[in-house]
């Protein structure tokens, strides 16, 4: 008799001991996040400083234990820290420009990640890019994306007293570009053939793949910011 094997294609249980794992761990640093940022606190710019290094402590991990050159090491270690970094440096200017609109886009990241996961397990169904992240399907990208464009009408109307086009089309695109980020990271994780960026968060691995979205759209955000600043696009 052989073992039976869990095909692909089909969608897999949701409630597992790691979703458990993942829901505890969302809510204590999730709901600590949450609580710094709501009621703005002066902490804010230290947090943002500790996470900066925990990330940094994380990837010069990964980088400086793999089988590359020294040389190949420096410089994926230098270009992908400067890419982080800017990332979060980009969405604390961005809170920094309006607490709302920081929260808010948090909550697209989240509403994005939750909505992927769920219709992904229930769903299953063709691979998004099979090569990069086996577990992530088209089912699963659909679904983070209309959960997240659900939230956006949300705040969007919060923050408008109605439907803001732009707003909820920036904020859609991010739910779009945050899919990338997650698997422009597990790209990069593969080349270096590690399943997490670490075992700091139970469930979820290390911060790195937690904060995979925001990177990808603080970096926009750094971009903006820089070159023709917020008031532009996000005056309200």
């Amino acid at each position: 008799m052989t073992a039976n094997k869990l095909d692909p294609s089909k969608p897999s249980a949701i409630f597992t001991t790691n979703f458990f794992m993942r829901v505890v761990s969302s809510i204590v640093l999730g709901g600590g996040t949450l609580w710094m940022l709501v009621t703005e606190s002066p902490y804010v710019a230290i947090f943002m400083t500790i996470l900066s290094v925990i990330v940094l402590i994380e990837w010069s991990k990964i980088v400086f234990t793999s089988q590359f050159s020294f040389h190949r090491r420096v410089i994926w270690l230098g270009l992908v820290s400067l890419y982080m970094i800017s990332g979060i440096l980009g969405f604390y200017e961005f809170y920094n420009y309006s607490p709302l609109l920081g929260l808010s886009l948090l909550f697209i990241i989240w509403s994005t990640d939750i909505g992927a996961y769920f219709t992904g397990r229930l769903f299953g169904g063709a691979k998004l890019a099979p090569s990069i992240s086996p577990g992530k399907t088209w089912s699963g990208a659909i679904g983070g994306f209309i959960s997240a464009l659900i939230t956006a009408l949300m705040v969007s109307t919060y923050l408008y007293d109605g439907i803001n086009w732009w707003i909820l089309s920036f904020f859609s695109f991010c739910s779009i570009l945050g899919q990338i980020g997650d698997l422009f990271e597990s790209k990069v994780k593969r080349v270096f053939q590690v399943k997490d960026s670490g075992n700091l968060l139970p469930g979820h691995g290390g911060f790195i793949d937690r904060l995979d979205s925001l990177f990808i759209i603080g970096f926009l955000l750094l971009f903006i910011h820089c070159a023709i600043g917020f008031d532009v696009i996000f005056r309200f």
